[in-house]
This record gives C-alpha cells, structure tokens and sequence, in this order.
C-alpha cells in the first residue's frame, strides 16, 4: 500500500487493473513515408511538456506506435519523470511505453497519477540497472494504490487539465510573439527597412550591405564578462546558484540543473560575476551559441566559465536589439567563425573583441526598443507565469492524487465520454 486515503469509497487495486501497455511496433522500412516521432530527448525533464517534435526520417530500427490519446512513459531513468500525452498518431522510441487507461480508469486522471511524486519515487525504487536503470511495466502493475471513484477521478483530471491547457496556451502565445520580434529585428536591420529608410545611403561591409557607419566593434557597444573557472571542490550543496550550459533554455534559465558555491565566498571573490536583470548570457563552448535572458524570478545567480553576459553599453544598441542580434546569423556565424577546437569549440572574450555588430544611430536605436519592449516583456511575463502555473498544478496534483483534497462535491462539469 502506498497511500493513505481521505475516503472510505477510495478502493485498493493493482496498476495492472487500471491501465495497460499497447505494443504495436512500427518497422522502419521506407525513408519515403514520415510519420512524428518523439523519443526521450524530445520531452522535458519534470514538466509533463515536449521541448520539440522529431521525424520517422531521422531514426531507424523498430519503433513503437502511439496514438492521440495514450500515455507515453519514459522508462528510462524514470525519476526525471518524462512523460507526455501527445494530441497526434506517431511513433515513439522503445524507451517509452506507450500506455492507456482501461475501461474503469479516466484516461486524465491516470496519466496525472503515473505524474506524481509518490508513483515516479516507487518507479525509480523498483527500476532494475545502476548506470541507466530501467523501470519495468510488468513489476509496476503489480503494485497496489489506492484509487477514487470513476467520479471523482475524472474531477480530478479535469482540474489538472485545465492547468496544462493554460500552460501550452502561454507557450503557444510565447512563439506568436517571439516571431513578431524575430520578424522585426529582421525587418530593420537585415532587410533595412526602418522609418526612414529611404534617405540611408548604404555601403558594402564584413557583414554585408547595411547602412552607411552602422557597422562598430561589438566591444564599444557591448560590455561583455566571461565567467569564472570553478573547480568541484567549490561546489556546496545550497548558496549561490551558478549558470552551466544545461540551465540556458529560450527565454528562460532551467534553475534545476544550477550548482552552488558558498555565498560568503561569493561575496569575497565573485561579486563581480553576479547577474543583473535583463542581463542576457550566451553559451561560448560546446554547443555555442545559446541565449537566454535573466529575470528577476532567477537572481540572484552567478556566471560560470563557458557563458557570457552581455549587457548594452551604448545608446545605439538597446537591451532588445541586443537579444536579437546575439541570435542573428549576424553573430551566430561570427563565433562559428572565430571558435577553435576540434572535439569541443569555444571562443571567449579575445575573439569578441574581434567581432562586429550592426549598431544603428541612435534615433533608429530607441524608437526601435520602443516598439519591441511591450513584446519582448509580454513574453518574459508570460515565461513567469508558466513556471507558476508548473509549480502550482504539480503541488496540486500530488494532493489530488494522494487523496487529501476532497473534490467529490465540487460541481465541474463533466462530458459523456466513459474515460
């Protein structure tokens, strides 16, 4: 028995009454057809989404099939609790299982119980392999839980429902918008076509055809500070949190992969490598290139080697513009270029100092950032609110699923469908 019930119409049953595995196999055979294909890379650590959708054309070998509806369970390492209920047919990698719920189990309500914490703890307890331990579907469905009335159950997976549509609402919100920026910045300062455009002479340059003394050393308008060298020894289990290449994600920093150094000796040796709001920071080796943007909800947090902070020091390069010019190809190419080794590129701070960048007058400049702020903070905004709303539903979640909020006298309404 793992749970302990508010209710006596709370009933004992094995997993394996509840739900089951499907093992229809797709044999990858013809590169002509395409089909979706999710494998454990493509869904997220913790929170129930997907970080994007691969192709059939990529991948070889048996694969399983899925269809719109069923429960994907990594089972893999199942404690970083990958799982995704995809709205499309595709097929999925055999690390997965690809689960439904039978005909006394509401389908909602089961993938948010194989979500919470009590189910992914006894899953990882039970997993067999010490270097990639495995969990195994046939042990899982012998395993007892308590479960609430069918009622009761789809409550419940409406009331977590509606938390997940929220979030791909704001995530969906969060790509319309960061397209509109994208478009801008490429509109004015790739295609060149700004309030004024007309009367701009332009002239032949190392990043192209542009505006005539638009193209400056990125170092006179962009202050830039390459993090610290720490060693193992410094990490501590709580203090200040410090970047690593993993914890850069779109517009966002993933602050549970963030290690610590001790804050006093912080405060004595790195205050300097303390971030800013705003700040933006860009990965400078191995996978070059990444950006995110620092927020108030992640400080305080410290540079680490292999990032960078970049903070405007002109007006002729706005905090905005500076966003979007780090993504461009403008910059993106200039640190391929520039970037040395063979197993594992990486440039730094000398190689900056060689880079340019397109920094317009500083009318252009401004009323540039005057447009694009509203955007640009709407999506930080809409970032914030998303990790609020994760952390709301699974502090939810694992109550409803424990039993200890009582919904069954909640009046939600509820369609026909038996799951």
């Amino acid at each position: 028995m793992h749970q302990t019930a508010i209710k006596n119409d709370w009933k004992k049953s094995t997993l394996g009454e509840k739900a089951y595995e499907k093992r229809e196999i797709h044999q990858i055979t013809n590169k002509k057809e395409e089909f979706f294909y999710l494998g454990l890379e493509h869904i997220e650590q913790q929170n129930l989404q997907l970080k994007n959708i691969g192709s059939s054309k990529n991948v070889s070998s048996s694969k399983k099939k899925f269809k719109s509806g069923d429960i994907l369970f990594g089972t893999l390492r199942p404690y970083f609790r990958k799982l995704y209920r995809p709205d499309f047919d595709g097929i999925c990698s055999t690390d997965i299982t690809v689960l439904n719920a039978k005909k006394n189990t509401n389908k909602d309500f089961l993938y948010y119980f194989l979500a919470s914490d009590k189910f992914i703890n006894y899953a990882s307890q039970v997993s067999y392999g010490t270097k990639m331990p495995r969990a195994s579907w046939k042990i899982l469905t012998k395993s007892e839980w308590l479960f609430p009335p069918f009622n009761v159950q789809k409550k419940i997976g409406i009331i977590l429902s509606n938390y997940c549509k929220l979030i791909e609402v704001n995530k969906r919100r969060i790509g319309f918008l960061d397209k509109i920026s994208q478009s801008l910045y490429q509109e004015w300062f790739f295609n060149f076509r700004f309030p004024g455009y007309k009367d701009i002479e332009f002239e032949n340059t190392k990043l192209g055809r542009i505006p005539n003394h638009w193209l400056a050393p990125l170092h006179k308008h962009i202050d830039f500070l390459e993090g610290p060298g720490l060693r193992r020894w410094q990490y501590r289990k709580n203090g200040i949190p410090f970047l690593n290449i993993r914890t850069l994600i779109p517009n966002d920093i993933n602050l549970s992969k963030v290690q610590y150094l001790d804050s006093r000796e912080v405060e004595r040796s790195y205050k300097h490598f303390l971030l800013e709001p705003l700040d933006h920071v860009v990965s400078s080796s191995g996978t070059i290139g990444r950006i995110s943007t620092i927020q108030e909800i992640h400080l305080p947090l410290m540079l680490n080697t292999s990032i960078i902070r970049m903070r405007p020091k002109s007006n002729k390069v706005g905090t905005w513009q500076l966003k979007r010019f780090l993504q461009s190809s403008y910059f993106q190419k200039q640190i391929n270029a520039f970037a040395i080794g063979v197993a594992q590129k990486n440039y730094g701070p000398l190689h900056l100092k060689q880079m340019w960048i397109v920094a317009p007058d500083e009318k252009t400049a401004q009323l540039y950032e005057k447009i694009v702020e509203p955007l640009e903070k709407l999506i930080l905004n809409l970032v914030k609110q998303n990790k609020n709303l994760l952390k709301q539903r699974d502090l939810l979640l694992n109550r409803l699923i424990l039993g200890k909020i009582d919904v069954s006298k909640l009046d939600i309404k509820m369609d026909d469908e038996s799951t």
